[in-house]
């Protein structure tokens, strides 16, 4: 895949060797966006076959495209080198675009990371990431002063979910663009939070029944939330979250759940008491459980950005409750 060699002058360092076709072109969990399942995406993207395309002090990842055959639903992932030539950069935003047929993208951390070929895999990969999306067309955008970081030693790991709603043959295309903050610029690092319901689903939701799934999460260290939004499958008429007494999040679309921004940030001290809820309605003759499939499956995840990382800490806060 590294078939090409680009330079990239960004601040005061220059990051060498990323691959793919050079091209010019302009074009977060979640960003903000539209679009749904089967919908329309793909605004703003950077032609290519896949690889890696740099732009200013914008870098590119493209999965490989692959085909959702009509009524499917497909998992991908595919593994890319650190695409910054080895140095800790800072991200000031993240945007991403998904082709019609998407339900979710992940960019997963994979410390020492080779490019790899497109692979199917299972719809629950996870760990810890920097940025996903539900939206075909998503952006997150740090304030002044805040970024993402991303060591040398990381590349990764690109999950997606699609799920063809319509009656032809689809091909999707996944791409994550990371515009470079100016050397010296980021004082405050943004994290990911991933609150995710499993317990109460994993026992299963019986057939003909309307349930709601509701869990907590208390805070270790004082955040302020830039984004949040959720992350449920077909099932789910409603989800919610709130912090302390205030509500924070709502939606009524599982397909299409809005990525919410807090400008100013929203403060939660440490101690605070996050809950959320989905309301899942079964319509099948047959228990409903977690898992992957949003046909089939159910989840009830609340997930966002937030800062500041304490220094030296995960900045994935991943919970299963």
């Amino acid at each position: 895949m590294r078939h090409a060699a680009l330079a990239l002058a960004i601040g005061f360092f220059a990051v060498a060797g990323c691959s793919g076709k050079s091209m010019n072109g302009g074009g977060g969990a979640g960003g903000t966006g539209g679009g749904g399942a089967g919908g329309s995406g793909g605004g703003g993207m950077v032609p290519s076959d896949g690889g890696v395309t740099v732009n200013g002090d914008a870098v590119t990842i493209t999965m490989t495209p692959f085909p959702v055959p009509a009524g499917g639903e497909v998992y991908m992932c595919q593994t890319f080198a650190n695409p910054f030539g080895g140095m800790d950069v800072d991200i000031a935003e993240f945007e991403s675009h998904m082709s019609p047929g998407s339900h979710h993208m992940l960019l997963l951390f994979q410390d020492n990371a080779t490019d790899g070929a497109l692979t199917p895999c299972s719809g629950l990969t996870f760990g810890p990431m920097p940025y996903g999306a539900q939206q075909p067309d998503a952006s997150i955008t740090y304030p002044a002063g805040i970024g993402a970081t991303i060591k040398g030693t990381q590349g990764f790991n690109v999950v997606a979910h699609y799920l063809n709603a319509t009656q032809s043959d689809l091909t999707a295309v996944v791409q994550v663009t990371m515009h470079i903050a100016p050397a010296g610029s980021v004082t405050q690092h943004a994290g990911v939070f991933f609150l995710d319901a499993i317990k109460q689903l994993l026992q299963g939701v019986p057939a003909g029944v309307t349930q709601t799934i509701t869990a907590s999460y208390t805070t270790t260290i004082p955040m302020q939330i830039l984004y949040a939004t959720g992350h449920t499958h077909r099932f789910t008429t409603s989800m919610n979250a709130t912090a302390g007494s205030n509500q924070i999040y709502q939606t009524d679309s599982w397909d299409n759940s809005p990525t919410v921004p807090f400008s100013p940030a929203m403060s939660l001290p440490a101690g605070t008491q996050i809950s959320w809820s989905c309301v899942i309605d079964n319509t099948t003759t047959g228990t409903i459980t977690f898992g992957e499939s949003a046909q089939t499956n159910e989840m009830c995840i609340f997930n966002g950005q937030y800062y500041p990382v304490p220094a030296g800490a995960d900045p994935s806060i991943n919970v299963n409750k």
